[in-house]
Parts: C-alpha cells; structure tokens; sequence
C-alpha cells in the first residue's frame, strides 16, 4: 500500500471509530509507529482529524446516517469481537453481514481485504462499506424496520435467490444451550434463515451479555454455527458446553 492509499485508509478507519491511538493503527496497518505519527501530523495539518498525544480523533457534530442507538452498548468488547470476525474472512470471499451493531463493528476491519463481496440488507452496514470503493456491496432490497434500519420480507428473500455466499455473519438475541440461537423478530428470523441456506458456514458475533439470554423467536440450534465469535467475558462453563457441540469458540 503506497502512502497515498494508507493515508486515505488511516483517515476513514478514524471517521468510523472517531479515536485511535498510534499503537492501533500501527498494528492494523503494519507499518511502524513513527511512519503512523507522521501521517498523523500530516492529516492533522490537513485539517482532516486532530491530533493528540499518543492519537487522533475527528470531530463531529453531525448524527452519523443509520447508528443505532444501542452501538455504544459494550463498544470495547464489539470492536474486539468485530475484528476478531473480520480476521475470518478471507481475500476473495463472498460472505454476507446481517444486520446489528456488533456485525458492523468488522467492517473497519474489512478494510485491507481484496477481492472481497459483502452482500448485506442492513442500511448501516451498507453506509459503512461506502467507505471502501475497493469492496463489492451487494444492497439488498425488502420492507424496511425502521428501529434497525434494515430490509426484511419476501423482497429480501427474493433478492438472495441465485447468489452463495461461504459465510454469513449474524448477531442474536441470546445464546441457550437449550433454545440455541434466538431472536425477537419473526420477519427477520426468516429472511436469516433464506441467508443461511445460501450460506456454508453461520458465524455468531455476540458479547458476554449474549449467553443464557432466551429471545422469543428460535434461530436455529447450537450446533448450526461453524463459529461463535464473542469476548473473554463469555461464560467459561457455557462456552465449554458449546464447544461440545462441535462449534469453535473464539473469545476476543
């Protein structure tokens, strides 16, 4: 990557996390810190972020299109988590990122991936990959759920017919050895149920708070996901029963 393009890159991996300090950035994007501190300076003279000791930010007093109210909700342990999925994912992949707060924490990690295609019926999924003119987006279209501004229903389901993806990410309401995977949302539970059938492999992204919480709609049961990708605060005895099942626990 030449200095032009990493400059660009650091720049929009900052506009969605708002901070990052130097150690960060250096390790996303495998220079050293020096090399770090002096796109920094030159973004900041710029007039792009402001610089701080030890990091940047930018700022905003815009309300960002599409957040959902509960993404500041165990944002630590999502960011975690979101790159911990995002380390999943291939050069040249198809997957699909359903909608939530904890799936659209990969997408800044997505940023150094080639060949990749995202399809998604999540509108701020889709509003973040705007920022990588490099990824393939697939929107696809439905009836829209106003309070999580994603795209539901048979014109979602239609909208999948002809395409295959290797994986798809899906966050959940709760996590049961019982009730496995549920939700709250009988449209949505469907449309991810059609995105399933398209799909190899299921990958969970959930936080700590996840586990032993029961929504009113079944997914689908433990064993269905290949992956569950969640943080160090995950239940020790629960992840271990999940692991009996033949599902590969990552804790972030």
């Amino acid at each position: 990557m030449n200095k032009t393009s990493r400059k660009q890159s650091i720049l929009d991996y900052i506009k969605i996390h708002e901070s990052v300090d130097i150690k960060e950035l250096h390790e996303r994007f495998n220079v050293s810190e020096a090399t770090i501190r002096r796109d920094l300076n030159e973004l900041d003279l710029a007039g792009d972020i402001k610089r701080v000791r030890g990091g940047a930010f930018v700022e905003t007093e815009d309300i960002e299109p599409f957040s959902l109210p509960r993404s500041t909700v165990h944002h630590d342990e999502k960011k975690r988590i979101g790159r911990a999925a995002a380390d999943l994912v291939a050069d040249g992949e198809t997957i699909i990122i359903s909608t939530g707060t904890t799936t659209e924490a990969m997408i800044p990690f997505l940023s150094e991936k080639s060949g990749l295609t995202v399809i998604t019926n999540a509108l701020n999924i889709a509003f973040k990959l705007s920022y990588y003119q490099h990824i393939r987006t697939i929107v696809l279209g439905g009836i829209l759920r106003h309070q999580e501004n994603d795209l539901l229903g048979h014109i979602t389901e239609n909208a999948l017919t002809g395409l295959v993806a290797s994986k798809l990410f899906r966050g959940v309401r709760g996590i049961h050895m019982r009730h496995g995977y549920t939700a709250t949302d009988m449209t949505h539970v469907r449309t991810d149920k059609k995105m399933m059938e398209i799909t190899q492999d299921l990958i969970i992204v959930a936080d700590h708070s996840k586990f032993s919480q029961i929504g009113s709609i079944s997914l689908a049961p433990i064993s269905a996901a290949a992956v569950i990708v969640t943080d160090y605060e995950a239940p020790v005895d629960l992840v271990k029963q999940i692991e009996q099942e033949g599902v590969q626990v990552i804790s972030a």
